[in-house]
């Protein structure tokens, strides 16, 4: 009787799921900075407006138990820009709002991307050190 090694079939399993599960991390990923490169490139009107109810006929916006496929995921994600507010146009105008900047949105994606908080310099070395940094600054110019 042939013996199976049990263990490496198990570890040939993992490998292949963490194998598929990168590469759909990477064409989703990939779609989505895509979009957001489209989005800040795109000098269309400052918003296409809808009503709530015509958003709840376009978009299902429940929050399933057991969540919701990438794909389904992508649909929410190609429609919120084109619906979102323009806020960098020039032709937007409000207190609270002035544009985008690309450093901004790089530091939000790799800030959500490695998913830390700043409660300890174990858990977020680099960010507490540039926010140890950030506040030295901030004292400067507050004394000047």
């Amino acid at each position: 009787m042939k013996q199976i090694n049990i263990v490496n079939k198990t570890t040939d399993n993992i490998f292949l799921y963490f194998k598929f599960f990168m590469i759909l991390t990477e064409t989703t990923l990939n779609q989505a900075i895509s979009l957001i490169i489209k989005y800040v490139a795109s000098n269309s009107k400052v918003v296409n407006y809808q009503t709530a109810n015509v958003f709840k006929e376009k978009l299902d916006l429940t929050l399933p138990d057991d969540g919701v496929a990438l794909e389904e995921l992508m649909l929410v994600v190609e429609y919120y820009p084109y619906y979102s507010v323009r806020t960098g146009s020039t032709q937007f105008f409000n207190l609270l709002f002035s544009g985008y900047s690309i450093p901004g949105i790089l530091g939000e994606m790799v800030t959500s991307a490695t998913n830390t908080t700043m409660h300890t310099y174990e858990v977020a070395p680099v960010a507490t050190l540039m926010e140890i940094e950030l506040v030295k600054n901030l004292n400067r110019s507050s004394q000047n």
